[in-house]
C-alpha cells in the first residue's frame, strides 16, 4: 500500500498555516479538518481530525487519507488515467480550481486514485455543464468510481452518481456496479435536469462488502439525499468518471477508519 502520508505531502497537506482555504471558511487547507465543508468553528466531537460536518461515524476515529482541492492540475504520482491521464485537466483558477475531461467521448472516462482502498467514505462535488449531442452512447452518466479493481479482466467497478438516457428522461441517481460481464443499479429517479445540475456525491465502501451513496442536489448538505444501497463490493480504488458528458469536479475528500 502507498503511504497515505506521502500523498499529503505531495499536495501541501500536513503541517503549516499557508495555502489554499477551499471552503472559504479561513481556516486552510492543511489544517482544515473539513476542508471542502464551512466549518469556522472547527467542531470535532471525537477529536480524531476529521470534523464533525464530514466525519462517516462521531466516535469511531477515522483518519483523513486524502484531500484534494484541485488547485493543481492532476499529478501522476498520485492519479492514474485509466483510460487516458492526458483526458483530464485544470480548469479555473488556484482558489476555485475544477477537474474535468476535456471532451466529449462516446466511452468511460475515468482517474483513479493509486491507492487502493478497503473501508473508506468518499465525497465530491461536480457540476455538469454539458452533454454530448449527437452521441452514439446510450446514456449520459458522471459518477464517483468507488471499487475499481486493478489489473481485472474484464475490469470490475462501482460507481455513484447520475445517469441519462441519451435523448431521454427520466434520469437516475444511485449505485452502478459493473464488471465480469453482469451490471447492476439500484437508483431512485432524479426530476432535476442533468446537464447544469450540481451534486455533493457521497459514498462509503466497506471491507464487507457493501457500498452505499448519497446524492444531494447543489451541494447543500441539509438537502434530503438519496442513498442507494448495493451488495458484492469490497474496495479498491476511487475517483472520478464520465461518460458522454462534460463535468466539472471540485474536490475529492477520503478518509477511513482507523485500525
Amino acid at each position: 500500500m502507498l503511504a497515505a502520508c506521502a500523498f499529503e505531502g505531495a499536495l501541501g497537506l500536513g503541517g503549516g498555516s499557508k495555502g489554499p482555504d477551499h471552503d472559504g471558511d479561513g481556516v486552510v487547507d492543511d489544517v482544515d479538518v473539513c476542508p471542502h465543508i464551512s466549518n469556522a468553528g472547527q467542531s470535532d466531537a471525537d477529536g480524531d481530525g476529521v470534523g464533525d460536518e464530514c466525519d462517516p461515524i462521531n466516535g469511531v476515529p477515522h483518519r483523513r487519507v486524502l484531500f484534494d482541492g484541485f488547485s493543481n492540475g492532476p499529478n501522476a504520482e498520485l492519479w492514474d488515467g485509466v483510460d487516458s491521464f492526458n483526458d483530464w485537466e485544470k480548469t479555473g483558477n488556484s482558489t476555485n480550481g475544477y477537474w474535468q475531461q476535456k471532451a466529449f467521448v462516446n466511452m468511460s472516462r475515468q482517474i483513479l486514485f493509486k491507492e487502493a482502498l478497503l473501508d473508506a467514505t468518499v465525497q465530491t462535488r461536480l457540476v455538469i455543464d454539458e452533454i454530448g449531442p449527437n452521441m452514439e452512447a446510450q446514456y449520459h452518466e458522471a459518477a464517483l468510481v468507488v471499487d475499481e479493481k486493478e489489473g481485472s479482466n474484464p475490469r470490475s467497478f462501482a460507481l455513484c452518481g447520475i445517469r441519462s438516457p441519451h435523448g431521454g428522461t427520466p434520469s437516475v441517481v444511485g449505485s452502478f456496479v459493473r464488471g465480469g460481464g453482469s451490471a447492476a443499479e439500484n437508483t431512485a429517479v432524479w426530476a432535476a435536469n442533468f446537464s447544469g445540475t450540481s451534486l455533493f456525491i457521497t459514498a462509503h465502501v466497506s471491507a464487507a462488502g457493501a457500498l452505499a451513496c448519497e446524492v444531494k442536489t447543489n451541494g447543500a448538505m441539509g438537502a434530503p439525499g438519496v442513498p442507494q444501497v448495493a451488495g458484492n463490493v469490497a474496495g479498491g480504488r476511487v475517483g472520478l468518471s464520465t461518460f458522454g458528458a462534460i463535468a466539472r469536479y471540485d474536490f475529492i475528500f477520503i478518509v477511513e477508519p482507523l485500525p
